[in-house]
């Protein structure tokens, strides 16, 4: 796109860029696990927001070029109005009609709306109507909601897998416990027999530890951040809407718990499948001493 529009290239160890293009800029940062695009455009807005988005002045064929898969995509206008009754009327229609969340940012200074649903064009939305926020204020709260949005669903990314291993390990806590019932009462099963079980058992466990640990720790890091960035909003309420922080918390704390469980779950079957694995090993080895007849 650069040589398109021949302008500078960014070098391939930056992790971030800046340019503008004319029609918009573009705002271009690497992270750990995912690469975020923005793009800004200033023009006077007309009554109809999101009817002509900034992204429609980026080539198209670019898009379909790109590498990876889209988490989160989001239009959102800003602009400078006085806040009334009227405004906060007729911003439904913005919406499609959609329920949607608002917010009193800034302590007051601002008003924000969006549905997190997406709409006809695959995109969320959100509107910010100011009114007395200083000079950088504007730009922070921009950042806030786009990350907001962003962490939002990649704390939700590993939802899948938590409920995968959830249900896998249940099936392994009914496995261990009856190896452990075999070790109380006494079956006709041998000791090698039980430790090769319990030792299949450990294998599995150590399978989702490694498959999860990554994707249950870099969840509950979005989820701080989401947390963060909710207290630095500094939002009041608006009559007859769910507030941010009500939503999101009843969104991404189900997931995050579904998480902590898993994790949980995997410490604690690990911890006893190595109590067992060390009660066997120890019959095992007495039981091979006993054998041993002394000249």
């Amino acid at each position: 796109m650069c040589n398109r529009f021949q302008v500078s290239s960014p070098a391939e160890s930056m992790p971030c860029f800046y340019q503008d293009f004319g029609l918009f800029s573009l705002r271009w940062e690497r992270h750990l696990e995912y690469s975020t695009y923005t793009f800004i455009r200033q023009a006077p807005l007309t009554d109809q927001p999101f009817i002509k988005n900034t992204i429609d002045y980026v080539p198209s064929n670019w898009f379909e070029k790109m590498p990876g898969q889209v988490i989160a995509a989001i239009h959102l206008v800003i602009q400078s109005e006085n806040i009334d009754k009227e405004i906060t009327h007729r911003v439904e229609h913005f919406f499609d009609n959609m329920a949607l969340i608002a917010s009193a940012p800034v302590y007051s200074q601002a008003k924000v709306w969006s549905s997190f649903k997406l709409h006809e064009d695959s995109f969320g939305r959100f509107l910010i109507y100011q009114q007395d926020l200083s000079t950088a204020q504007p730009s922070s709260l921009v950042q806030q909601l786009l990350q907001l949005d962003t962490y939002r669903l990649m704390a939700t990314l590993g939802l899948p897998l938590a409920q995968e291993i959830n249900s896998e390990l249940n099936q392994l806590d009914i496995q261990l416990q009856q190896v452990t019932t075999y070790l109380a009462l006494g079956t006709d099963k041998s000791d090698r027999e039980l430790l090769t079980q319990v030792s299949k058992i450990a294998v599995k466990v150590e399978d989702y530890r490694s498959q999860s640990t990554y994707r249950f720790s870099a969840t509950n890091a979005y989820y701080d951040v989401v947390l963060q960035r909710i207290d630095e909003l500094k939002e009041e309420k608006i009559p007859g809407y769910m507030t941010l922080q009500e939503f999101l918390m009843r969104r991404i704390t189900p997931a995050v718990k579904t998480y902590q469980t898993a994790a949980n779950h995997l410490k604690d079957i690990s911890r006893r499948v190595t109590r067992v694995s060390d009660l066997l090993l120890t019959r095992v080895d007495i039981g091979y001493k006993n054998k041993i007849k002394p000249y």
